[in-house]
């Protein structure tokens, strides 16, 4: 593959993934996507099929972005808390460093759930990472380490406790101006995660 396909391909991808957060996926056109890329539509058309084969690389590859360092750390050696805090404390911190990403994901798994799930089953990794960090859990839970949870719903309840603040943080950040002390953002983001983490701790350890 040439250096200028390359370049081509991923001036597409970018522009693609603005259309899609501006528009959703049903909203956007191939057109504007071409136009946004400068770039004719035959020549969108030759890197990309359809929308639907444009709209899947680019999920696949963004998410496929944040999975390594997340499955790394479940795949580790260490016990199921330091796993967790560490799981907590990288995708916290991936979601806010790519909003985009987050709110292009959730829109479209708002409209089309369906099609989300689809494509997210795609991801093996995901599956694996799934299966092994729960079986972690499993385990200490056996060996009366941990409180026994469902652990599809204690997996819900923690995506729901990470992904919660980096979708809502236009908000909290137009709210803090409201509370008692001035809090630098920063601070307030990293006391966040540390406060999450404890309260997943204290919540599962015995």
């Amino acid at each position: 593959m040439t250096q200028n396909k390359v370049s081509t391909e991923e001036i597409i991808k970018n522009a693609a993934m603005e259309v899609f957060v501006e528009d959703g996926f049903d909203g956007a056109r191939m057109q504007k996507i071409a136009d946004k890329a400068q770039v004719n539509k035959a020549m969108l058309h030759y890197y990309f099929s359809s929308k639907e084969v444009l709209f899947e690389k680019i999920l696949i590859e963004a998410c496929g972005e944040m999975l390594p360092e997340l499955t790394a750390i479940i795949k580790g050696e260490q016990a199921f808390i330091d796993k967790l805090k560490a799981f907590v404390r990288i995708h916290i911190r991936q979601q806010l460093k790519n909003p985009k990403l987050v709110s292009f994901i959730f829109r479209e798994l708002n409209k089309n759930p369906e099609r989300m799930a689809s494509q997210l089953n795609n991801l093996e990794v995901m599956k694996t990472a799934y299966t092994d960090f729960m079986n972690s859990y499993k385990l200490e839970v056996e060996a009366g380490k941990m409180h026994a949870y469902s652990p599809a719903h204690l997996f819900i309840m923690i995506q729901g406790l990470v992904d919660y603040y980096p979708l809502s943080k236009p908000f909290y950040c137009a709210f803090m101006k409201y509370m008692d002390e001035a809090v630098e953002e920063l601070t307030f983001e990293e006391k966040l995660i540390d406060q999450t983490c404890l309260l997943l701790e204290n919540a599962l350890k015995k």
